[in-house]
This record gives C-alpha cells, structure tokens and sequence, in this order.
C-alpha cells in the first residue's frame, strides 16, 4: 500500500506522525539559534512602524481595499489548511500526500503555538486603543502577539513552497499578514512575528516529511520487469 495514510484514523495517525517527528527533530533545535536572533531582531525593528501603520489602516478605514483584504486575511488559513488537508489524501500521488500532511502538522502545531505565546505575551490589540507598548502577561485572554491566523497560513503554505519550488505562495502569506493589519486585529510587529514562527514551523516539518520519505517504499520500473523496494535502516 504507497497511498496516504491518512485514510485510516487520520487524526490519531496525525498525532502520532507529529510527536515522532518533534522527537526526531528536537537535536536540531540547538542549531536554530541565529534564526531565533534575526527573527528577534526583524520583530523589534518592525516595531518602530507599529503605529504608523496602524494609523494608516485608521485613515483608510471602510475602503474596498482594506475590507477586501481582512477579508483574506480572516479565512485564507482556513483556505490552506483544507488544500493541505486535500493534499493529504492524496492516494495516488505520494510526494503530494507527504507535503499535505507536513503543511497539516505545521498548521496545527503554529496554532497551538501562537496561542501559547498570545497569553504568555499578553498584548493588547490595535483595536483596543491602548497603544502597541500595552502588555499583560497571562492576564488578557484576547491577545495580540502573534497572529495565530498569519502563523498558520506561513506555517501550512511553506511545506508547498520548499517541496515544488514556489515562492509566489509566500506573497500569499504575505497578503494575510496584510489582512490582519488591515482588521486592526494585529500590529505589524505580530505578523512579523508570524511569518518567522510560522516559516520555521512548516521548514521543520517538511525536513522532516522529506526525511522520512527517503526510507518510503519505491518501484522501480524496467525492461524486465517490476521491482519493490524499501529500506527500513
């Protein structure tokens, strides 16, 4: 059987693929450490036009543009999820089964960790007008930083985007963050903080769906007939 797994209990297969893959893959998270300072380092500088920005989606407020792209922003994670989700199922193509289901690894684990670090950060949304420095550890339920619907969109598109080459997905990421800006549901600086959470997140797992495939089974095709094979060490 080379089809997708997940057909049989897809979210306890999901799971289980999940904590192998962060088990397998945590000796690699000493090394992320100059990606952990340069994406610290582009949240404090994004920071600097947090309320400029927001001023601008202020002035703007009602135009077609900026509802159109909250528009986006609210249900293209969703959008990509379900395409991973599709992609997942996939029985008849293997390698876009296996990035289908690194993007939902990636998506899932982005949102369970973008809601984490919502309530440890604990700050306050454009909307609330209390500016962008208002921060309430572990006290305010409806936080800001980071974006959780931007963190699952990079999350779930990077896997496709590494696998078949196609940045132009990361322009769609792109115009999520946008969209959130534009709800005044998040600063700058969140998606910001998104787009780097959510990139890792979804490079993490299609490393480590690439890893696992090089041990898939594989049919070789030739002249004199057909063979199956598979290694497991």
């Amino acid at each position: 059987y080379l089809g997708s797994p997940m057909w049989d209990r897809p979210f306890e297969t999901l799971g289980k693929m999940t904590l192998q893959d962060w088990g397998q893959g945590a000796g690699a998270l000493g090394s992320a450490w100059p990606y952990i300072l340069v994406g610290t380092g582009a949240v404090l500088v994004s920071s600097a036009g947090d309320r400029a920005v927001d001023r601008y989606v202020k002035d703007h407020a009602g135009s077609s543009a900026i509802d159109r792209l909250a528009s986006f922003g609210e249900w293209s994670p969703l959008a990509a999820v379900g395409v991973a989700g599709l992609a997942a199922l996939s029985e008849s193509n293997s390698r876009l089964s296996s990035t289908g289901i690194a993007a939902l690894q990636a998506g899932a684990t982005g949102y369970v960790a973008s809601a984490g670090l919502k309530y440890a950060v604990g700050r306050a949304r454009p909307a609330a007008e209390s500016g962008p420095t208002d921060f309430e550890p572990f006290g305010r339920s409806d936080a800001s930083f980071p974006s959780s619907h931007a963190t699952i969109m990079w999350a779930a598109v990077t896997p496709f985007a590494r696998e078949y080459d196609a940045p132009w997905l990361y322009g769609l990421a792109a115009l999520t963050n946008a969209g959130r800006i534009a709800s005044r549901e998040h600063w700058l600086s969140d998606t910001v903080a998104s787009t780097v959470i959510g990139w890792a997140i979804g490079d993490f797992f299609w490393e480590q769906r690439k890893k696992g495939g090089e041990k898939a089974p594989k049919v070789a095709i030739s002249p004199s007939g057909v063979t199956l094979m598979w290694e497991t060490k």
